[in-house]
C-alpha cells in the first residue's frame, strides 16, 4: 500500500500564485531511505531545483547547490533525474542558466552527507562561449558509488545540437560525443534521452535526424571492462576491475 505525502518545501520556496512544486525523479538505495529530485519556482520567481531526502521515516528538503557560474539570485536550475547506488552516494543531472546567458550541465553528486554541485564537462568539439554554450542531462545510471553515466546533449561549436555522455570514474567527470548512426544527418540533431548501466555495461536510448531530416531513434550501447565471476566449483566470487560490495562470511575469494 502506498503512502501520501506532500514534499516539504525549500526555504527559498515562492509563495501564493508563485507556489508550485514537481517532483521529477527518485531513488531508493535501502528500504528505509530515498533521494528525489524536483524544480519549484522560488521567491524570486525563478525556477530552481531541490534534492528531497527520506530519513527516518519523514521527507526534508534542500536547495539544489549550483556551481560558482550559475546566474546569480535570478538563475534558472533543474535537476530531472538521479540514482544513488548507495545510502551515501548519488547522482543528480539536469541544467542551470550560468552566468553568460548560455546553458550549462548540471551534475550534483552526494558524497557522505555533502552535496556539490559542477558544471558538467563538455567534449572538445562543444561551444563554450556565452550564449552559445548550450547543454543539458537528462538521464543517470550508477553501477556502484564513483561509477555513473549521465547522458543528455550539447551544441557544438557550429550550433548543431549533439548526444552527450558525461562518466564518472572515482571522483573524476569525463566527456564524450555519442556518436550518432551512420545515417545522421551532418547537423545530426541528436541526444540521448535514458540510461541503464550494470556494473560496466551501459545503454542508452534517444534520437537523431538523418539525411532526409527525418527524426530516427537512437540506441547506443557501451561495454567496459569489469564485473563479477561466480566460480561455481566452490561457490567464490571474483571481481574484476571493479570494487567488491559484500561479504563472504570470512570465506576465501577465488579467481576462475
Amino acid at each position: 500500500m502506498w503512502t501520501p505525502t506532500e514534499a516539504p518545501a525549500t526555504t527559498n520556496g515562492g509563495t501564493g500564485i508563485h507556489q508550485f512544486t514537481t517532483l521529477d525523479s527518485v531513488s531508493c538505495p535501502t528500504d528505509q531511505s530515498c533521494f528525489a529530485v524536483a524544480h519549484y519556482e522560488n521567491n524570486v520567481a525563478k525556477e530552481d531545483a531541490s534534492i528531497l531526502t527520506l530519513s527516518g521515516g519523514g521527507w526534508s528538503a534542500i536547495e539544489a547547490p549550483a556551481p560558482p557560474d550559475a546566474y546569480g539570485s535570478n538563475q534558472s536550475v533543474g535537476l530531472v533525474a538521479i540514482d544513488c547506488p548507495a545510502d551515501a552516494a548519488c547522482a543528480a543531472v539536469g541544467y542551470f542558466q550560468n552566468a553568460a546567458g548560455g546553458v550549462s550541465a548540471l551534475i550534483d553528486t552526494l558524497t557522505g552527507t555533502s552535496w556539490a554541485g559542477i558544471d558538467g564537462p563538455l567534449p572538445a568539439n562543444a561551444a563554450t562561449v556565452g550564449a552559445a554554450k548550450i547543454a543539458q542531462l537528462s538521464s543517470v545510471s550508477c553501477s556502484w558509488p564513483g561509477q555513473c553515466t549521465t547522458v543528455g546533449r550539447y551544441n557544438d561549436a557550429s550550433g548543431s545540437q549533439r548526444a552527450l555522455t558525461d562518466t564518472l570514474s572515482g571522483s573524476s567527470w569525463t566527456a564524450t560525443e555519442a556518436t550518432p548512426p551512420a545515417q545522421a544527418n551532418d547537423s545530426p540533431g541528436a541526444q540521448l534521452e535514458s540510461v541503464d548501466c550494470t556494473a560496466a555495461f551501459c545503454g542508452a536510448v534517444g534520437r537523431f535526424v538523418d539525411t532526409s531530416s527525418v527524426r530516427q531513434g537512437f540506441l547506443a550501447i557501451s561495454q567496459g571492462t569489469g564485473g563479477y565471476d561466480l566460480v561455481a566449483s566452490d561457490g567464490g566470487l571474483f571481481s574484476y576491475n571493479v570494487p567488491f560490495f559484500g561479504s563472504m562470511g570470512g570465506q576465501p575469494l577465488n579467481q576462475p
